[in-house]
């Protein structure tokens, strides 16, 4: 019987590639997801059957969502595109001035340790769209938010799961 656990999440990193990336701070809590949806079925029959000759199966999408209270200029820019230019102490981001282009990362996830096992998600390339909820009250904080699509990559696999510690 397995004693590795998933519970809570440690650490996110993100970047261009699975080599150059840059932890997110602040996570939300309760706001990171993998999901691996289940393949859909198409049933084709042939001529008046009431029960299918052949069923085609299409994988099902994978997505990434969390959220973040990290305000730093470096994640509006992974977020949502646009520059970084370091004319001051902590950098001011500039939105992007055109069309909305595909924001393509790549994603590093790592769990809480449980029973001296962590798990390690690497998602080679996703196609990012983010959010934010800027709030400017007393009893709330604001928040970007962050969805990505698991891609195919050039090379390897879409998504690789690892057990730390074992």
């Amino acid at each position: 019987m397995s004693d590795t656990r998933l519970i809570g999440i440690e650490s996110i990193r993100v970047g261009p590639t699975l080599s150059s990336l840059e932890t997110i701070q602040y996570i939300v809590p309760d706001s990171a997801h993998l999901v691996i949806n289940a393949p859909s079925v198409t049933d084709l029959y042939c001529d008046d059957k009431e029960v299918a000759d052949i069923q085609v199966l299409a994988a099902g999408k994978k997505t990434i969502e969390f959220a973040t209270r990290d305000m730093d200029t470096s994640i509006f820019e992974h977020a949502f595109g646009g520059t970084v230019t370091t004319a001051t102490t902590n950098g001011v981001w500039e939105s992007p001035t055109g069309a909305t282009v595909v924001n393509e990362k790549a994603f590093e996830l790592i769990s809480k340790t449980i029973n001296g096992k962590q798990l390690k998600i690497e998602i080679k390339r996703a196609s990012l769209y983010a959010g934010a909820d800027l709030r400017f009250t007393k009893t709330e904080s604001g928040q970007i938010t962050f969805t990505a699509d698991v891609l195919l990559p050039d090379t390897g696999v879409p998504i690789k799961v690892s057990i730390l510690g074992a």
